[in-house]
């Protein structure tokens, strides 16, 4: 049995250098513009329905990157647009909503990518959707919300249940899951104006929540990128007559916005995605002075600022943006002026180059796309010009191709899709062309690669929002009906059941609004369009918000955003806020759960909405892992063809750490209404949308900054060891039962070590234990201790590094350019500031332990990093991680993240969350809770005492905790980067350990 290693998201490489212009698209056909895009378990990506000029698609494409060409998979059961596409927990995709031409759909189909086919849910949305949202909750159900209802997904049954409806009627709008569980909704159109508004959704009391404070700015079809450090960046989006560049860092601890610096294009139906070293990039999407942008933009959360970056290959706005398992972006599809893009794209964060895909099976608009377990994306439905699509298709990231799936079950648009806990993807709503708004929804199955009809939502509707709730079922909110109303009914989707069932209204309806699941379990849902029948009438934005608590059913208004918002984002940051971006103003917004408010934060460079916002996860991005990009989009307004309405091709991305956004980067294609998926392997694949002057079917990719593990680098000698600062002794890490022959180059493997915790002194020193194990040969790696580079406050302000070897001797390193400057400075991974401290030493099989501490007794949160330099198929391995560290409530809490390699193989873990047991420790942890996050910000498994969730089989691996107040969970996790956190109850301070362990 081996023990999985650890990496928190952290830097592995600085950025630096231009950016080249990709050379060619990638053919996506059939074209598509507001498709959805997913991210599979297998590393492909699904990119289902959308428009062309021909109509609504029920086609579906598998892009893969190995060969990055886009392959037909089953088409969806109906032909949708603007639907959601969301990836289950059992690698199936769920498609929700969306619109067939003026028909917006109730139904919901599931993907399978074994199979490639899709089948309708049995039980549809409980209203019709499109421009809705569908987010994925930590207890593995998906939220749908759109209008002022939302449906919960539930995979276990494939039901749909609809729930309390959320308190603002709102469609276009953004939902970002929290680090707290919690979902913040931001902006989208309410009544026709962009609103300022944001919510959240409680996923335990099943409860939307108007915040008191409002984004700065109104905004619709911006973007929510949840940055690591739990706040959420905001940017561009459509308010009134143009879309915007300004931002907003949402903070969950404070409920409040907060403005941050301008992106340099103003743009909205963008894409924005996290990186996996936190910087966002925003790409595409539409802008009033140029049309459709190809550009693209990078915001550092370190430093606030944007930094804009070369253009994609074509202008494009309404595609997706999907982040890869290497860390590239796939772009696909969109518009560019009244044509749909037939093209797909990929973007290099190494270079921020976007590289040119084959094309889609069809250009789509207003998809979904949903990455599903096996690290396909899932595009969904969506439209091609005038016609809604029932076409799915699967992006493919080993061979960065599309291949059409299981086509829906009905044509639509505006829809959304959620992935289901069990991987299935829930697509509900959505306009469904003649038909009007649609109550259908599908399941769409990635085994079978088929949709299947799951029961009709209780209500029609599209440009709504769904979001996974933590219990597994899926949030439907709002949107809007056939006849222009929007609606403030919510309803819940059961898995099991695939059934909807109704919950708590919506104190405002609204459509084209934005949620996010909070950490606490909550739902923000904020923004958005209303219909406003009073003097003046119309369809309006919003600023307001609402928080739905799961365990109540009931919506509660939060306060106001700062600014109206529609067709914004909004993304939940690594410290739990909310960053909602776009849809109106140039300024975003963070929204701060605990303060249950807004406050401003950094302006973007375009004002844009209609785009896509990613916060970085993988990391394969380095320093950016936590930072926001928001990918295309373009102005808002009523339509996305011709006129004014023009794609932006631009990326910006957000830091959480400055509030700041600066340029990224710029597409191979202008577009708005594309999906942007974070692919396994950090990359992020873009599809689709509405560029210049068609509905896109091309696709491109960004990729992730990974330093590549070979060559490794040449053996350097451990330094001399030198006499240690009598530190604490640490714990030796606890060798695994059982030990387990040594992987396969097929097997995923794990990767990297790395944990942040508040480092002081004494027994309360950063302590990380880790095995070189599997075979005879030395292995060389790196360790960091990182502390002022670290966005946060309280940081170490100069962390000292031991290295303390089997044989008793010690290396000590202070800072880093002390010794083994050249070497360090080689391997890509040399921190950002002199004071923090490295060591790169070639190990003999053995035990070893990393210690991080103050100097001169300085405490303050520091993080303690090992990274393998050596060939990823080499028989040795990092193993046996158990990181001790003083854990404190709040931010203050212990950090752990881990990484499971490229392989294409589900691996197996059981991660611990150790206190009582520590008996030689005066303060230990007296009961650890066990939260563990995925790269998209939604909770894949909690735990709080081990005996309560697969007590048995826990037992049966040999790894139960001693004391029944400890934490444990088994999990089947794909490839990708995982977050542990580890707190103690009731707020309670102590030592506590994290370890994870890797079961082949």
């Amino acid at each position: 049995m081996r023990k999985i290693s650890i990496s928190f998201l952290a830097a592995l490489c600085a950025f630096s250098g231009a950016l080249p212009l990709s050379a060619q698209t990638i053919p996506l056909l059939p074209e598509r513009g507001g498709h959805a895009a997913t991210l599979l378990n297998s590393g492909k990506v699904l990119i289902t329905g959308g428009a062309n000029e021909g109509g609504t698609l029920k086609s579906a494409l598998l892009y893969d990157p190995g060969t990055n060409v886009f392959t037909a998979t089953g088409a969806m059961l109906a032909a949708r647009g603007d639907q959601t596409s969301t990836l289950l927990p059992d690698g199936r995709v769920l498609i929700t909503g969306g619109a067939d031409g003026t028909i917006v759909l109730q139904t919901a189909e599931i993907y399978d990518p074994v199979t490639g086919k899709f089948s309708l849910t049995p039980q549809s949305l409980s209203t019709a959707r499109s421009n809705h949202s569908a987010v994925l909750l930590w207890d593995g159900t998906v939220l749908v919300h759109g209008g002022t209802t939302a449906d919960i997904f539930n995979p276990a049954d494939n039901s749909f249940t609809p729930i309390v409806s959320t308190p603002v009627n709102r469609k276009s709008h953004m939902v970002t899951p929290l680090q707290d569980g919690t979902v913040l909704i931001t902006g989208g159109y309410v009544g026709g104006i962009s609103s300022n508004t944001a919510e959240i959704y409680n996923v335990v009391t099943k409860v939307f929540t108007i915040l008191g404070n409002h984004m700065n700015i109104s905004r619709a079809n911006h973007t929510s990128t949840l940055l690591p450090s739990g706040q959420v960046l905001i940017t561009g989006g459509f308010s009134g007559t143009s879309p915007h560049n300004e931002t907003e860092i949402y903070d969950p601890v404070l409920k409040t916005f907060t403005l941050a610096f301008k992106m340099s294009d103003n743009r909205s139906n963008h894409r924005a995605i996290l990186q996996g070293d936190g910087r966002v990039v925003v790409i595409g999407g539409v802008t009033l002075e140029s049309g459709f942008l190809a550009a693209d933009e990078v915001y550092d959360p370190a430093t606030g600022f944007w930094t804009s970056y070369q253009s994609m290959i074509e202008n494009r706005g309404g595609h997706t943006a999907t982040m890869l398992q290497s860390g590239k972006i796939l772009v696909a599809g969109g518009v560019t002026g009244n044509e749909t893009l037939q093209s797909a794209e990929i973007l290099d964060p190494i270079t921020h180059d976007f590289t040119a895909i084959g094309n889609l099976n069809t250009g789509r608009n207003q998809h979904r796309a949903t990455l599903l377990n096996d690290g396909t994306v899932l595009l969904a439905a969506g439209s091609l010009d005038a016609f809604n699509l029932k076409s799915a298709e699967l992006f493919d990231p080993t061979s960065n191709s599309f291949s059409l799936v299981g086509s829906l079950k009905d044509a639509r648009k505006s829809h959304t899709a959620t992935k289901l806990q069990d991987g299935r993807v829930l697509v509900a709503g959505g306009k469904g062309g003649n038909l009007g708004d649609l109550t259908s929804a599908e399941i769409y199955d990635p085994s079978t690669q088929l949709f299947h009809l799951a029961t009709p939502m209780n209500e029609e509707r599209a440009l709504h929002s769904a979001t996974l709730l933590q219990s597994g079922e899926v949030l439907v909110v709002g949107g809007v009906q056939t006849g222009g109303d929007t609606t403030a009914t919510t309803e819940l989707f059961d898995p099991g059941t695939e059934t909807f069932s109704l919950t708590g209204e919506l104190f405002l309806g609204r459509k084209r609004h934005r949620e996010s699941l909070l950490l606490d379990g909550t739902v923000l849902v904020e923004g958005g369009n209303y219909l406003a029948n009073g003097v003046g009438g119309g369809d309006r934005e919003t600023e307001t918000a609402e928080l739905y608590t799961p365990g109540t059913g009931l919506w509660s208004m939060v306060p106001d955003m700062n600014s109206p918002r529609t067709e914004h984002e909004s993304t939940l940051l690594e410290n739990g806020t909310v960053l909602i971006s776009g849809g109106g103003p140039e300024a975003t917004e963070i929204y701060h759960p605990d303060l249950q408010s807004f406050s401003e934060t950094g302006l973007m460079i375009e004002t844009r909405g209609r785009f896509v916002a990613i916060r970085l996860a993988n990391p394969a991005w380095g320093s950016l892992v936590g930072h926001v990009v928001a990918i295309g989009g373009g102005i808002q307004g009523g339509s996305v063809f011709g006129g004014g309405q023009q794609a932006f091709d631009s990326v910006e991305i957000y830091d959480p750490a400055t509030g700041e956004w600066s340029q990224f980067g710029t597409m191979t294609e202008a577009r708005q209404n594309h999906t942007a998926t974070e692919l396994d392997d950090g990359r992020i694949l873009i599809a689709g949308g509405v560029g210049r002057p068609f509905i896109s079917a091309t696709g491109e990719l960004l990729d992730g900054p990974t330093p590549s593990p070979t060559p490794p680098p040449t053996p350097t000698p451990s330094p001399t060891p030198t006499v240690s600062p009598t530190p604490t002794v640490s714990p030796s890490p606890t060798t695994s039962p059982s030990p387990s022959p040594s992987a396969t180059p097929l097997e995923s493997k794990p990767l990297n070590i790395s944990t942040r915790a508040d480092a002081q002194t004494g027994d309360k020193v950063l302590i990380g234990g880790f095995i070189v194990t599997g075979g005879s040969e030395p292995k060389t790696v790196i360790l960091r201790a990182i502390g002022p580079s670290l966005p946060l406050s309280g940081v170490l302000a100069d962390p000292v590094l031991e290295l303390h070897n089997p044989d008793g001797s010690v290396v000590v390193n202070d800072n880093w350019r002390d010794s083994q400057e050249t070497e360090i400075a080689g391997s890509g991974l040399a921190p950002t500031i002199d004071q923090e401290s490295a060591i790169i030493a070639t190990l003999d099989p053995g035990l070893y332990t990393a210690i991080v501490y103050g100097k001169d007794n300085a405490t303050g949160v520091g993080l303690v990093e090992v990274y393998d330099l050596d060939d990823p198929n080499a028989a040795t391995y990092l193993g046996n991680i158990s990181t001790r560290g003083y854990v404190q409530p709040d931010d203050n809490a212990m950090i752990g993240g881990f990484i499971i390699g490229e392989g294409g193989q589900t691996g197996q873990v059981v991660i611990r969350a150790i206190g009582p047991s520590l008996t030689t420790i005066s303060e230990a942890l007296r009961d650890p809770t066990l939260n563990v996050y995925n790269q998209q910000g939604g909770i894949v498994a909690q735990n709080d005492d081990w005996q309560d969730t697969d007590g048995d089989a826990i037992a049966a691996t040999g790894l139960a905790p001693t004391d029944p107040a400890e934490s444990a969970v088994l999990a089947d996790l794909p490839p990708g980067a995982y977050t542990a956190i580890v707190r103690g109850k009731v707020s309670s301070a102590g030592v506590g350990l994290v370890e994870v362990y890797y079961l082949p």
